[in-house]
């Protein structure tokens, strides 16, 4: 299955059982952590930018659209150095960057350094949201996903309908 005009909800439900738990996971990433729907939502866009998945660029969570500026979306390549990003936002975003490039090239320094601005319960959250983005974004790209139309509100109502 490959068209570039599918759409996310049509995969998922295609993936039966699996798609309709991993809508699931991916709704409960937004409402059960800790963390603000509009820092998860950069550190998905960041992740989206790192593996140039444009459906995933081009889609905006609903839940995190209310905290998030486009200014600052637009400045997220740049997130290091632009003012527009807090030290918090900075800790976070340089965490999903190595997340997704090597994973095992996490130490100790820079684990500390997310520590001083999350929690452990925020941290864990983070760490399984960045993994479950990375994933939407890797199948995005490998099952020729289209960019949504509009606003992603949550998957799980668009699996299930």
């Amino acid at each position: 299955m490959r068209a570039d005009d599918l759409e996310l909800a049509d995969v998922l439900r295609v993936g039966g059982e699996i798609g309709a738990s991993f809508a699931a996971l991916w709704d409960e990433v937004w409402t059960g952590t800790e963390l603000e729907p509009a820092l998860l939502e950069l550190c998905r866009l960041r992740t989206a930018q790192l593996l140039r998945c444009s459906s995933e660029l081009g889609a905006r969570e609903a839940r995190a659209v209310a905290g998030l500026h486009e200014d600052k979306v637009t400045a997220l390549s740049r997130y290091e150095i632009s003012p527009q990003f807090t030290d918090r936002e900075r800790a976070c975003l340089a965490y999903t960057e190595r997340v997704v490039a090597d994973p095992s090239g996490i130490g100790a320094e820079e684990l500390t350094e997310l520590r001083r601005y999350l929690s452990d319960a925020e941290r864990v959250g983070l760490t399984l949201a960045i993994t479950l983005f990375e994933g939407l974004a890797r199948g995005s790209l490998m099952l020729g996903i289209a960019a949504p139309a509009g606003m992603r509100r949550g998957l799980a109502g668009q699996v299930s309908s």
